[in-house]
């Protein structure tokens, strides 16, 4: 038991064991959480056909997969932009010196569900269409007449009047594609890039397998691209949105639109809830009256719902941790809202040690 005693004694006083703080502030900052990793499953892709070729697409599926983005929803995986530089050794009376001399754009790879609907798969035909004479010759849109069209373009014209044309034979000198934007999403806050001139070098389809009965087909592609140009802003400027037709758009339960909780300073709580409907960039500045009437229902009847037991509880704790943060030189943040900064002094340690014991 001695032992045990002596070590955690070492082990708390000497810093081997720390609290939570540590990671909190340097992840959360000020309940902001500006350093927290970004997740790699919370992203959007765009994909940008040229405008100036539509009259050689399937009008069906521009119209309905590409002006709503349905295609750009389907990507299951994507690479981000990969670089690499050239760079030579010099040698100058045997000091080495490091040059760069050459930037090179990696090709990187974009993974699709394989969808029953051929959305994904109908990009690389309109692709294939647009930019190689085998296309046009089985194209749908030809009607009746194109298997008809296709026998004959591969039966034996070698020596018949008619010539055709193989391989590859764009319709027009304007590129497919003016860019790919993959989008890095956080906290309403974006991150892109935008892929320009993009070209797809390869093309996948899936495998198909008996012996694997929980195998879901898809399609990849690897797209060669000029440069990269780099980009930011909020979610809500995306065009065409990220949530416009696919997305649940039912508020969280946590949001005061959603219900809110019966808390002051918590997520939902009067505070935030306040905040939402009034503050900068609120629903009150806005048109939308029955979202704003709405929130402030809500907002009403969790008013009513509070103790009064629940409300001295939860400002005595809000209390201490305000006065610690304070303490530490951070902001004091109340229900989403930074109240001030203060700057680390004797007297405000002084305070937190003499409130909460230590």
């Amino acid at each position: 038991m001695g032992d045990l005693t002596s070590f955690l004694s070492n082990a708390l006083s000497q810093g081997w064991m720390r609290d939570q703080q540590h990671a909190s502030r340097l992840y959360r900052q000020d309940n902001l959480y500006d350093f927290a990793p970004k997740t790699g499953w919370i992203y959007y892709v765009t994909f940008q056909i040229n405008p100036s070729i539509q009259q050689y697409l399937d009008q069906s599926w521009y119209q309905r997969y590409v002006t709503n983005n349905v295609v750009g929803q389907l990507v299951k995986a994507a690479d981000l932009p990969k670089y690499l530089i050239t760079t030579d050794t010099l040698n100058q009376y045997n000091r080495k010196t490091q040059v760069q001399t050459k930037l090179d754009y990696q090709p990187i790879g974009i993974t699709f569900h394989d969808d029953m609907a051929n959305a994904t798969n109908d990009l690389w035909f309109n692709y294939f269409n647009y930019t190689t004479t085998e296309g046009t010759y089985s194209n749908p849109a030809n009607g009746a007449n194109s298997y008809a069209v296709q026998l004959e373009a591969y039966g034996d014209t070698k020596y018949k009047q008619k010539e055709y044309r193989y391989g590859f034979n764009p319709l027009s000198n304007a590129p497919f594609f003016t860019g790919i934007t993959i989008y890095l999403m956080n906290k309403q806050k974006y991150l892109s890039f935008t892929l320009v001139n993009p070209k797809i070098k390869e093309w996948r389809h899936g495998d198909v397998d008996q012996t694997q009965g929980n195998k879901f087909l898809d399609s990849k592609m690897t797209v060669v691209y000029e440069t990269v140009l780099y980009g930011k802003g909020t979610t809500g400027s995306i065009n065409p949105g990220f949530n416009k037709n696919h997305y649940d758009k039912t508020p969280s339960p946590l949001s005061i639109a959603g219900g809110g909780s019966l808390s002051l300073f918590g997520a939902g709580g009067v505070v935030a809830g306040g905040n939402a409907i009034f503050g900068e960039g609120g629903t009150f500045g806005n048109a939308n009256a029955i979202a704003t009437g709405i929130q402030a229902a809500n907002l009403a009847k969790n008013i009513n719902g509070i103790s009064k037991t629940a409300v001295v509880s939860e400002l005595t704790n809000v209390g201490i941790g305000a006065l610690q943060s304070a303490s530490q030189g951070n902001g004091v943040t109340l229900g989403g809202i930074q109240l001030f900064k203060s700057k680390t002094g004797p007297e405000t340690k002084a305070l937190s040690r003499n409130i909460t014991g230590r």
